[in-house]
């Protein structure tokens, strides 16, 4: 297991703060007040749109999270090892009538597992790059950016409000491919105006 989280964090873009050593909040409200004057500055408009998954590490799908491990070059036995610890579990229900037979769980890391935060990372990565790559996002100094992240906490950016919404129904869809559901009301757009550039921009 010592091997895998070096490749997995190798693989993550470096917008992703959550669970990662010496990363972290400060790193990611720095990085977003530091995106807003590089864009006011340059009289762009920004448009941000945050969301967040519902019970994000419970949606796992341990299927897709076996093929994100084969494209994220994770050797053979180390994936048997996380299968056997993922795909074995099982549980019982206990009902009115008495308990259940068990029952296979089919999905979810489980929530300290000193692995788990690492595959989250992954699986999460894997999903926003299919719905992301190069469209949308903004630019800044040659480069472009499309969301700054930690963990599942997600900050989608755009230079148009229609550029925003195609990024958005694009994370959406992928989103319905990896079993994840995105948290709707953590969405949130307000104006705020710059005083030096009088301009309008959404947060």
């Amino acid at each position: 297991m010592e091997t895998i989280n070096p490749i997995i964090y190798r693989y993550l873009d470096e917008t992703q703060l959550g669970f990662r050593k010496e990363r972290g909040i400060r790193d990611g409200i720095f990085l977003l007040r530091n995106i807003s004057e590089r864009m006011a500055s340059h009289e762009k408009y920004l448009y941000m749109c945050f969301k967040g998954y519902t019970k994000a590490f419970d949606r796992v799908n341990y299927t897709k999270l076996m093929e994100v491990l084969i494209k994220a070059g994770v050797l053979d036995n180390e994936r048997r090892l996380i299968a056997e610890l993922y795909w074995n579990q099982t549980a019982k229900v206990k009902t009115n009538s008495g308990t259940t037979e068990d029952i296979n769980i089919l999905r979810g890391v489980i929530e300290g597992c000193i692995i788990s935060p690492a595959l989250f990372n992954l699986y999460n990565e894997f999903l926003l790059q299919e719905a992301l790559g190069e469209k949308g996002g903004i630019s800044l100094n040659g480069e472009n950016i499309t969301n700054v992240r930690y963990a599942g906490d997600t900050v989608i950016m755009a230079e148009t409000p229609e550029s925003l919404q195609q990024m958005l129904d694009s994370v959406a869809e992928s989103c319905e491919t990896y079993g994840m559901e995105m948290r709707a009301k953590k969405i949130k757009k307000k104006p705020c105006i710059s005083e030096k550039k009088k301009r309008k921009y959404l947060y």
